[in-house]
């Protein structure tokens, strides 16, 4: 997506549609790779991520990418090589969460971070759940690297686990800045 406008609507009568993503993606995001000023809303349904050998698993923002999460969900992203992040979403841009759930990323490669979410720019959550990431090392729901911001206004972040890291920052890392 590049430069335009993208709504995600689930609209089948058992709220079970889903976008799956690719398992021969090599790069930039299993389901939505968002560039270039694009702007993606996703108000319900699933996106469904694959495991990569890069970063984002399901959902690589770039910069001047914005995405607005106010319902569904985004699932099942895995970074599975060395020093690959974000097993949900890598975010290089803005993300907004009010609402839905981000849950099941991981990164399983050594020095992985940000078993849901690498932030590495802005994200403002203010409401819906992160829940149930793992990463190698730091964040195993959200990363969130120096001169990065996170703003969290409401919303619940939990459960999240790292499985090698040298402190435990199971559930949100947050570096200086």
């Amino acid at each position: 997506v590049d430069d335009t406008t993208l709504n995600i609507l689930d609209q089948t009568e058992e709220g079970l549609g889903a976008i799956v993503g690719n398992d021969q993606a090599v790069a930039k995001g299993g389901v939505l790779y968002i560039f270039g000023g694009a702007e993606v809303n996703l108000y319900s349904g699933r996106l469904v991520g694959t495991t990569l050998p890069a970063s984002g698993g399901t959902i690589l923002i770039a910069s001047k990418g914005t995405m607005n999460m106010h319902g569904g969900v985004v699932v099942g992203g895995t970074c599975s090589v060395d020093k690959t992040h974000g097993g949900n979403i890598y975010n290089n841009g803005t993300l907004n969460i009010y609402g839905g759930t981000i849950t099941g990323g991981a990164t399983d490669g050594y020095a992985g971070y940000g078993g849901n979410i690498y932030n590495s720019e802005v994200l403002n959550m203010y409401g819906g759940v992160i829940e149930d990431g793992e990463s190698h090392h730091y964040g195993g729901n959200v990363f969130t690297g120096n001169g990065a911001k996170f703003n969290l206004y409401g919303g619940i972040v939990q459960n999240g686990k790292c499985t090698q890291g040298v402190r435990p920052d199971g559930t949100a890392y947050v570096g200086n800045g």
